[in-house]
């Protein structure tokens, strides 16, 4: 699990997500960012569960979108190959899987739009490989301190009380409680004009360790 929060407004798309990489234990393997901005197609895309933003990449260079709709179709191709990496290096069951989201902005429709595609399992997302539309997506479930509509939601100013609730949602992973958000906050937003980027928390966190949801 980590955290992967989908808005759409009016005025913007925008994804919130940790910067925490996991090996089965729960232990933490990378500090990173997991979203890859595409600014020649004006779409950003993050990854949830056993992969990279490093392979996300190389994945989407590989595939070689040269459009919008291209860069949105090639998601379950992308994520089904990142998959066979994870079997074919020794990761098994549930943790192999992975989910990934797109946000852009729709030049026709004038507005933001999200799409995701999962590979099953854990990071189950309406059914394994299926590209869909979505309206929003918020994961993990946390008591939110704020309401998630979109039109009641600011994320750069509610973004910190919403990831430290997820942080505080814990998982149990080979018998033990243990948080799976960590390492810092990162908020990616998507406009008409452009795609930016801000780090609005950062955790004591440490490769090799748990996430230190104590502090």
């Amino acid at each position: 699990m980590t955290a992967c929060n989908v808005w759409l407004q009016g005025t913007a798309g925008h994804i919130l997500s940790d910067a925490a990489y996991y090996d089965s234990s729960g232990r933490i393997v990378q500090i990173a960012s997991k979203v890859v901005i595409a600014d020649h197609l004006g779409i950003a895309y993050m990854i949830s569960g056993c992969g990279g933003h490093t392979r996300l990449h190389k994945h989407l260079l590989a595939s070689g979108p040269t459009g919008q709709q291209e860069g949105i179709l090639c998601l379950p191709g992308i994520a089904a190959a990142i998959k066979a990496e994870n079997v074919a290096g020794g990761i098994s069951g549930d943790d192999a899987d992975l989910i990934l989201v797109a946000v852009t902005w729709h030049q026709a429709l004038d507005q933001p739009v999200a799409f995701g595609v999962s590979t099953g399992g854990r990071q189950d997302l309406g059914g394994a490989g299926q590209l869909i539309d979505l309206m929003g997506y918020t994961s993990p479930l946390a008591p939110l301190p704020h309401p998630l509509e979109s039109g009641q939601l600011d994320p750069a100013l509610h973004g910190v009380s919403v990831l430290e609730a997820q942080r505080k949602a814990l998982q149990t992973i080979d018998g033990q409680s243990l948080g799976t958000v960590g390492g810092y906050g990162e908020l990616t937003t998507v406009t008409r004009e452009a795609i930016t980027q801000s780090r609005l928390i950062e955790w004591n966190d440490t490769v090799g360790e748990f996430p230190n949801v104590a502090v």
